[in-house]
């Protein structure tokens, strides 16, 4: 397939000046001979009228006439009596006058068999006498006398071919120079239109340093002018919004930070109310209840706190060589200790990667939260890491509730949660799966959640930094 603009319109250009040859070709060869046919048998009918006027006149007006007819238009023309005696005959310097007479004759017998009802015989035949094509115009004019005039048609044939070579050579010539002039004269709109190109590519990625700068005052000049304001545009608005974003990020850390002090002094005070309380059921029922809050609190803070890390530019994901097996164990041991579930089947696949173990961890072990927190009571919950061949991959898997389309791009959001009403029946702070997200893009890798059948699948992938063993 032909990707060059340039080349498409030479192509385009040769296949119309293709179809332009062959149409004409096709017209000389089907149309052309029958215009002359055409336009030679008016010229018979008319140069007859002329010979009949001026043999009315005396046969020298009519020889010269004929001459002129066989000189200028290559017509032969002759007058005979009804037994074929020539009268006036052009070209005898030429033929003998027993050919001739042959020749005669044929016509005029055709002319008896097939005149029409004006007593005119006009038509194309092939002689007999030499072989050739002819028209042929047959009229009696008087009792006694016929006209007899012919032309060959065989000149026609040759200009035929003839025309068709001029149109091929003139077609040829036509294409190799339109297109050596069209590359030529569209080279300087075509490297402006492969730089408006780059550097669109780069305003997709986000880089807009670069600009075309092309001056005009045409089409392309205008479009390169709207493309170079919009990329000015564009930059601003990016940076515009990196810095809202840097602010609110620098924002969610203040604040952490913050309110770890008070969350801290509060902790401390319902501590002691709760120990000076005594037997004072409804008092440390209340306590307890403050208590809780306050451990929700502070595993928000702290959430909030290494997710603001993981954000930070700065931060530094150190790489390790990780066994499989090695994680796999500790995960079972984390999951031993948290949730004591046997229904949890954890299976990697052995082998070793390349990535950080602590937040690989971290960002399995938040799937599988997520998947005890949603899942349909007394399902077991499948997690499993294999090998692929760009990559090493961990699914985590429950049974639940269909994830809708819409839901499965949201719930990597901060905050966001299925639940509309925002209920706190289940524990968490929708801060856990967009950590793990934050993880996958520390690693080059990505995230994607599945949901079909009542079974929803977590998955988390790291791109070629795996050495199966």
């Amino acid at each position: 397939m032909i990707k060059s603009f340039r080349l498409k319109v030479i192509f385009s250009f040769t296949v119309a000046i293709l179809f332009c040859i062959a149409l004409l070709i096709t017209s000389c060869k089907f149309m052309l001979r029958p215009i002359f046919i055409y336009d030679t048998k008016n010229s018979l009918e008319n140069y007859a009228q002329l010979i009949a006027d001026a043999y009315a006149g005396g046969s020298v007006t009519v020889r010269s006439l004929i001459d002129k007819l066989d000189s200028s238009h290559d017509i032969q023309s002759a007058l005979v009596t009804e037994n074929i005696d020539i009268i006036v005959n052009s070209g005898e310097e030429i033929f003998p006058a027993s050919y001739k007479v042959t020749q005669l004759r044929q016509w005029v017998d055709i002319y008896e068999k097939d005149k029409n009802k004006d007593g005119v015989y006009c038509n194309e035949i092939i002689d007999s006498t030499d072989n050739l094509a002819r028209v042929v115009y047959v009229e009696r004019i008087d009792d006694s006398s016929y006209i007899c005039m012919s032309k060959v048609v065989r000149g026609i044939d040759q200009e035929v071919r003839i025309a068709t070579y001029v149109i091929s050579g003139i077609g040829i010539m036509v294409i190799l120079m339109g297109a050596v002039i069209w590359s030529v004269l569209t080279r300087p709109f075509t490297k402006h239109m492969e730089k408006m190109s780059e550097v669109t590519k780069k305003m997709s990625q986000l880089e807009f340093d670069e600009k075309i700068n092309y001056k005009s005052s045409d089409e392309i000049g205008l479009l390169a002018k709207s493309i170079d304001e919009m990329s000015g545009e564009l930059k601003k608005s990016i940076e515009k919004l990196q810095k809202d974003v840097d602010r609110r990020k620098r924002l969610i850390r203040d604040i952490s930070h913050e309110l770890k002090t008070p969350v801290t002094t509060v902790r401390g005070y319902t501590e002691n109310i709760e120990i000076v309380a005594g037997d004072n059921e409804r008092i440390k029922r209340y306590c307890s209840i403050m208590l809780e809050e306050c451990d929700v609190i502070e595993s928000l803070l702290s959430e909030l706190l290494h997710m603001s890390k993981l954000e930070d530019e700065g931060y530094e994901c150190r790489m390790e060589i990780i066994d499989t097996c090695g994680l796999e164990n500790k995960i079972k041991a984390r999951l031993r200790n948290e949730f004591g579930e046997k229904d949890i089947d954890v299976s990697f696949e052995k082998a070793v990667i390349c990535a950080n173990e602590t937040l690989t961890e971290r960002a399995v072990f938040n799937y599988i939260s997520n998947a005890v927190k949603y899942r349909t009571p007394d399902t077991p919950i499948t997690v499993k890491g294999y090998c692929e061949k760009d990559g090493y991959t961990f699914t985590v898997s429950n049974h639940g509730n269909e994830i809708s389309p819409e839901d499965r791009e949201l719930m990597w959001d901060v905050f966001y949660k299925s639940d509309k009403s925002r209920s706190r029946s289940t524990k968490g702070h929708g801060i856990g799966l967009t950590m793990v997200k934050q993880i996958a893009l520390l690693h080059g890798g990505e995230v994607a959640i599945e949901s079909e059948n009542g079974i929803n699948t977590f998955i988390i992938r790291f791109p070629n930094q795996q050495n199966k063993a």
